[in-house]
């Protein structure tokens, strides 16, 4: 990161990536950050970024997928696991 504190695009990709590995790994939630293991969109972004979400990743993920707000994205119903893991690798 640089010293400025801002993220790069490649880090953002670095950063989704990761959050959906953890997804992968732990399992995926709504609701709320985390149930046991597992993790949420935004609560598996802020685990792969070691604490809270940087809010320019959150802008930069919600601005790619076209939505206002990924916890609402998150905990629509019907969401998949599969749609969260996709989204963030931005396939």
């Amino acid at each position: 990161m640089p010293l400025d504190g801002t993220l790069q695009e490649v880090e953002y990709g670095t950063i989704l990536n990761a959050a959906a590995d953890l997804i992968e790994q732990r399992g995926w939630c709504q609701y709320q950050f985390t149930r046991g293991e597992q993790l949420c969109l935004v609560g598996a972004i802020a685990k792969a970024m070691e604490g809270a979400p940087h809010a320019s990743v959150m802008a930069y993920f919600q601005k790619r997928q076209r939505i206002m707000n990924a916890v609402h994205w998150n905990d629509r119903t019907g969401r998949t696991k599969e749609e969260v893991i996709a989204a963030l690798r931005g396939l």
